[in-house]
């Protein structure tokens, strides 16, 4: 037995596989409408090796410490900018991003801050200075490896007065241009700023201190403590100076 042949015209064959889709997207849709967040995934980058935060800490910001459970709630009814909302409350978190999908999973990724430097007050209330300039409290949960900054200077970091100004910003520059830089990121273990406001560097290597001044004329000291590392200290060794001076123009002065 033959069946008759039937002929379908493009025009109603695209008609057709539109309808489908519709349909189709509309029951998927219609089911999920309903579905219920099964389980929440926390992925924390850590790719500065710091570990400020961990997975509790995020669940305990995401729920608003349980008041406002996810896990059971409706997807429909999951505000995922709210969510990215309340982590940014955690100092340490430098961004965040919230995902759902169809399965059930709500999904949070999250970027922690690296400090550029820790700045000392005496051991009490010490600050990480970010990259922005902005200062926020240590962690009693962990310790960055991070540049160190002491000296008399440093209260000055405190006032939020200060922090408005030109010369903190030089400050920042400075940190900053260390921070990018591999060499002198892992030349400089730590700064003392004098009560004058100028900076004495302290080198993980050798016995010796580095008189920078005032954080201006970053290039031309750069480059001046280029030559000293590059063509001097070959020369003479490690051991030969107490002190090295780039603060003034066209100069390097060794003791």
């Amino acid at each position: 037995m033959k069946f008759p042949k039937i002929n379908i015209s493009p025009k109603a064959y695209i008609i057709a596989t539109i309808a489908f889709i519709v349909i189709l997207s509309t029951s998927l849709i219609g089911n999920s409408y309903y579905r219920t967040v099964k389980r929440i995934r926390v992925d924390i980058n850590n790719e500065f090796e710091n570990y400020f935060i961990d997975e509790k800490e995020i669940l305990r910001l995401m729920t608003s410490n349980d008041d406002d459970p996810i896990v059971g709630k409706y997807l429909r009814d999951v505000d995922l900018k709210l969510l990215e909302k309340r982590v940014r409350q955690c100092p340490f978190v430098e961004d965040v991003q919230a995902f759902k999908n169809h399965s059930g999973v709500v999904k949070i990724e999250v970027h922690q801050v690296k400090p550029l430097a820790r700045i000392y007050y005496n051991g009490i209330n010490d600050k990480y200075l970010l990259p922005s300039g902005k200062l926020i409290a240590v962690s009693p949960k962990y310790t960055s490896r991070t540049l160190i900054v002491r000296g008399d200077y440093t209260y000055k970091f405190g006032d939020t007065s200060f922090v408005n100004t030109a010369d903190w910003k030089s400050y920042v520059n400075f940190f900053n241009r260390i921070n990018a830089d591999q060499h002198w990121s892992a030349q400089i273990a730590e700064l003392k700023i004098q009560r004058d406001g100028s900076i004495v560097i302290f080198p993980q290597i050798g016995d010796y201190e580095i008189k920078f001044g005032k954080p201006d004329d970053l290039d031309i000291k750069f480059k001046k403590l280029n030559i000293f590392f590059k063509e001097i200290l070959p020369l003479r060794g490690w051991d030969a100076y107490q002190a090295v001076n780039v603060q003034y123009k066209d100069q390097i002065i060794c003791d």
